[in-house]
């Protein structure tokens, strides 16, 4: 559940594990015209109505410093909902979540921000491909925090990108084996008289792929 404020007084919602995120307007970057914003969490919303409301009376009074000591959890969660939510597809943004979720936050997601190392990175790594991850996923989930960690490096929250050092598994091509002639027969005596027998004949004797020959279904 969440619950909001008012326009330009900020706003708390509660976070899937459980804390509770208020954050404020504090600007706009003068680069980009986006609104730029301050992030404050507590186990209870009380704490972070607390947080919220010291943060407006700081704005007002022009005292206001933003925060700075951020875990990668809440940075992550921020540059899901402020710089990915609205530029990339649902299905795309769901398997951020679920990467970050799943394999990124129960082991890093505790480390401040500006204490991430590139050995924790590479043990990280390391350590999902040892319990049977893919490496396709693996170097998925390094993809996704190269991204949260670059827009980091570019609102001044860190002073590197720490996976530019880290190396992410390589993810080996498996060389396609063709049909021999024999293959190819039994194939076809088994398929004759399906409906799709001339799509699958035809794109057997030409080459055609996969997905062009279900468009002829």
């Amino acid at each position: 559940m969440s619950k909001k404020r008012g326009n330009n007084e900020g706003s708390i919602v509660k976070r899937k594990d459980g804390l509770w995120m208020a954050q404020v307007t504090i600007g706009r970057d003068p680069e980009t015209g986006k609104p730029k914003r301050a992030y404050f969490y507590g186990k209870t919303r009380a704490e972070a109505a607390d947080q919220l409301t010291k943060a407006l009376s700081d704005l007002s009074r022009g005292s206001f410093v933003a925060p700075q000591k951020v875990t990668l959890s809440q940075w992550l969660d921020i540059w899901l909902q402020e710089y990915k939510q609205s530029a990339v597809r649902p299905r795309t943004y769901d398997s951020y979540e679920f990467l970050i979720h799943t394999y990124i936050n129960p082991t890093l997601g505790h480390v401040p921000l500006k204490d991430l190392r590139p050995e924790q990175l590479q043990h990280l790594y390391n350590e999902k491909l040892k319990g049977g991850l893919s490496a396709r996923t693996v170097r998925l989930t390094h993809t996704v925090l190269h991204g949260a960690l670059e827009q980091a490096v570019r609102n001044n929250l860190v002073v590197r990108n720490v996976t530019d050092v880290a190396s992410p598994p390589k993810v080996v091509k498996r060389e396609i084996q063709p049909m021999t002639e024999g293959q190819v027969a039994q194939l076809l005596a088994a398929i004759r008289g399906d409906r799709l027998f001339p799509a699958i004949y035809l794109g057997l004797a030409t080459g055609v792929r996969c997905g062009e020959l279900l468009a002829l279904r």
